[in-house]
């Protein structure tokens, strides 16, 4: 299912671009194409500003029910259908802000655009039974009651009189907003960038004080520049000994479903160890091979400094099947095997309903991730190819669930392109061209061919 649309222009290299996401989403291309610019974007965009833009305004009467009768039923379907234009609004003031997000220079995004929409259908799945309570001043409460498509709020109140009609509309546009689009961007998209193996080295000798410079300037002086862009400090501050210290006393939810263990399996697979915190040293590792050991960051291979900020996120981050995963080339410090392990593992995610982003300059991941898509198949002949191969009965996934896109540079654009993201079907065909790894394979092949035979 398509869940959102982003178009840019004159962004960073990217000259003009769009792509529609769904589940599993995979840039691959040329070095300095935009790749990394465009995932770190999106990712600040959903992470940290279009929650904080969206705006939906109460309309009066939902104000004068609640004053008069302290409650009121809103339909939501109403809100859904303007989420869109809210994004939209939201678009121009990012792009003026990406420069501040990224630690970019402001030169690179002259004239840029961005355009983010999502798929009114993605917003289905708020589409549930639930409640839950806030207090809002020291007399007022607030029950909220979601049934389908209606959101009833009831304000209880110990004093003279409700609430302001300020306080009131404030609240009201937080829960919808929290409702609606609180599984897209409240804080539930994470980025695991590709300077993790540092991250993950060095995470704790860097002073919070600074880290926390690096948030995106409300009052301060912007002209001043921060130490890490805000994908860099999420990442930071989410291994940093004092955020896993509380963090690591409980499991997400993710990781308290034991429906999702295979994809811990795999996880270990990969490290063939087990991440442990402790208190006085921090994240550390305990490898198979000698349980007795216990390794902190700065003694483990690169491969596992590389994969502990994936083990954070799936063991103690996540708690919403709506969440959004990035990850900007996952095969750093891998071997071609955990690499097709790890394509197997982003698959899985896929089918736990978590969107994944990923770019990458590995053909091995990629074409793993074509494997199951031809394993989604399940014929007779490919459910014994799978078992002889060692993979699950569901290990696969729809071709609709897949969307590879390779990013063409400016000198590769002819002039009727519209479009630098050239999208690639992986339908389960063994004989998809896929260029930036085709191409040098091909060329690798022929010399070595020539070289081989004498005249």
């Amino acid at each position: 299912m398509k869940t959102f649309d982003i178009e840019v222009e004159n962004f960073g290299p990217i000259k003009r671009g769009k792509i529609e996401t769904t589940r599993l989403n995979i840039i691959c291309g040329p070095n300095n194409s935009g790749k990394s610019i465009f995932l770190h974007s999106f990712y600040s965009f959903l992470a940290w500003e279009a929650y904080r833009l969206l705006d939906f305004p109460v309309p009066p009467e939902i104000l004068k029910s609640v004053q008069t009768t302290g409650t009121v039923t809103i339909p939501l379907s109403e809100y859904s259908a303007s989420v869109n234009e809210c994004l939209d609004k939201g678009n121009d003031v990012f792009i003026k802000r990406i420069p501040d997000l990224l630690l970019k220079q402001s030169v690179i995004f002259k004239d840029a655009t961005i355009h983010v929409t999502t798929n009114p259908s993605y917003l289905e799945k708020v589409k549930e039974n639930r409640s839950w309570e806030w207090q809002i001043t020291e007399n007022c409460g607030v029950i909220f009651s979601q049934s389908g498509d209606s959101l009833v709020a009831t304000f209880v109140n110990t004093g003279d009189k409700y609430p302001d009609a300020d306080v009131i509309s404030l609240v009201i546009k937080i829960a919808i907003k929290s409702v609606l689009v609180g599984f897209i961007f409240n804080n539930l998209a994470y980025l695991v960038t590709s300077e993790r193996t540092g991250a993950a080295m060095f995470a704790n000798h860097i002073p919070l004080s600074a880290k926390e410079e690096s948030q995106p300037p409300e009052s301060k002086n912007s002209s001043i520049r921060k130490p890490f862009p805000v994908a860099h400090f999420r990442e930071l501050d989410f291994i940093s000994h004092a955020n896993l210290t509380p963090l690591s006393q409980k499991n997400s939810r993710f990781a308290q479903d034991k429906k999702y263990d295979h994809i811990f399996n795999l996880l270990h697979r990969i490290t063939s160890g087990t991440y442990i915190f402790d208190e006085a040293r921090g994240m550390c590792f305990i490898p198979d091979v000698n349980k007795t050991l216990q390794l902190d960051m700065s003694e483990v291979s690169s491969s596992i400094r590389s994969l502990m900020s994936l083990h954070v996120l799936l063991r103690h981050r996540i708690n919403s099947y709506g969440a959004i995963v990035m990850i900007d080339e996952p095969e750093i410090n891998l071997t071609p095997h955990n690499q097709r392990l790890l394509a197997r593992l982003l698959v899985q995610l896929a089918k736990a309903k978590i969107d994944v982003f990923i770019t990458t300059h590995s053909d091995y991941i990629v074409r793993e991730i074509n494997t199951l898509v031809a394993l989604n198949q399940k014929t007779e002949r490919t459910k014994k190819i799978a078992n002889d191969y060692g993979y699950g009965e569901n290990e696969c996934i729809k071709p609709d669930d897949v969307a590879l896109y390779y990013i063409k540079k400016p000198e590769e654009m002819k002039p009727e392109d519209d479009n630098a993201f050239e999208r690639i079907v992986l339908n389960g065909d063994f004989s998809v061209e896929i260029p930036p790894f085709d191409d040098s394979i091909r060329e690798m092949g022929n010399l070595q061919s020539e070289l081989s035979w004498e005249d």
